[in-house]
């Protein structure tokens, strides 16, 4: 009777292990290597700071829901900081406007 017992907790167990085993690998590859692959884009973002670049949001998972708003706040960093060129731009001209008005005139203003 203990053999019996014995052999099919064995059985038990090795089963179990083979499950979670499978489990360990489709968790990887669905979910781990999407997270890493987030990680890398995140860093290389911080980096580079080139802001035209966007993750890929293929599904419906946690980890594309993710992407989508990253991509969402990488517009909203692209739009913000083409905004910025510009006024920097408007205000580059002004500068030199004002400094050639002010080189034009007589040294009696002052």
């Amino acid at each position: 009777m203990n053999g019996i017992v014995y052999s099919t907790a064995a059985i038990l167990i090795a089963f179990t292990f083979g499950v979670t085993v499978i489990l360990v690998v489709l968790l990887n590859r669905f979910v781990i290597r999407k997270l890493f692959s987030l990680v890398d884009f995140a860093r290389e973002m911080a980096r580079d700071k080139k802001y035209d670049k966007r993750l890929s949001t293929r599904g419906n998972d946690e980890v594309s829901v993710l992407a989508h708003s990253i991509n969402n706040m990488l517009e909203q960093i692209e739009y913000k900081d083409h905004e910025k060129d510009q006024a920097n731009h408007k205000l580059s001209q002004s500068e030199s406007y004002l400094q050639s008005i002010l080189d034009a005139a007589p040294d009696a203003i002052f």
